[in-house]
């Protein structure tokens, strides 16, 4: 063989053996990337079981949800009969009638800055002006999305005496039923608390009239008062109209220019 067979020989030799070395340090990757895959899969099957566990306990631990009256007529959704949506869409109202000053807030119930206001701020509401008798307070529903949609129709099928109960518990509990797998599932666990039943949350979300009715709202708030976020809040129908999380030295400086 000549000098430059062999030559040729040592170059295929040699390419074959890169090759080779190649295709082994490729298969070993790819056997890395497919363990460390199936760690981050079992790691985020673990993380998202141990939060929707922390949400059912956190839940069970909370307030049950008390009603003012012992009437057993209270509950607007029963198991044998459609919503009466005239009836759920009665303004839900804390405060005297007779108060110089009336807040709408229109929220929405998956928005993180109207749950910063009800845990935060609404206490001071109540507490300084609502209960001594200058505002009159009133929720109006501005859905952002379905999810907010559909916890706005559960919360107006729940008794109206156990309505705002139900309110704190959404706001309080936000970020677990907005970040479970299923929010819907999530949010009716805490729809329960409010005595509702499996059958009335259901018929609830599944009403079309009640559905359109809440949109309607979201509507006519951008129509009367030209509401594009949430919270917003209109004081004596549209004398003054501000949004975000207004602090109550806020609230109360516009409710003393009303007054």
């Amino acid at each position: 063989m000549n000098k430059t067979g062999i030559i040729s020989i040592v170059a295929v030799v040699i390419l074959m053996a890169a090759a080779f070395f190649a295709f082994s340090n490729m298969n070993a990757n790819d056997e890395q990337i497919a363990v460390t895959t199936t760690e981050q899969e079992s790691s985020i099957t673990d993380t998202s079981a141990a939060v929707e566990a922390d949400m059912e306990a956190e839940t069970k631990e909370t307030v049950v949800i008390e009603s003012t009256t012992t009437s057993d007529n209270q509950t607007m959704a029963r198991d044998d009969i459609a919503v009466d949506v005239d009836s759920v869409m009665q303004d839900r109202v804390l405060g005297s009638a007779d108060a110089p000053v009336t807040i709408i807030e229109y929220a929405s119930m998956t928005c993180s800055h109207c749950a910063n206001f009800h845990n935060n701020v609404m206490g001071d509401l109540k507490r300084d002006l609502i209960d001594t008798g200058e505002v009159r307070y009133i929720f109006r529903e501005f859905p952002l999305d379905a999810v907010a949609l559909r916890a706005s129709m559960m919360a107006r099928c729940a008794p109206k005496d156990k309505f705002f109960g139900l309110l704190d518990v959404l706001f309080a509990n936000q970020k677990r039923w907005v970040g479970a797998a299923n929010p819907v599932e999530a949010m009716a666990k805490m729809g329960k608390l409010a005595g509702l039943t499996d059958s009335q949350i259901a018929t609830c979300m599944a009403d079309k009239d009640l559905e359109t009715a809440l949109l309607e709202t979201r509507q006519n708030a951008q129509t009367e008062f030209d509401i594009n976020s949430t919270p917003s809040f209109v004081f004596n129908d549209g004398a003054a109209v501000e949004s975000g999380v207004l602090p109550i030295e806020r609230i109360k400086e516009i409710v003393d220019g009303l007054n």
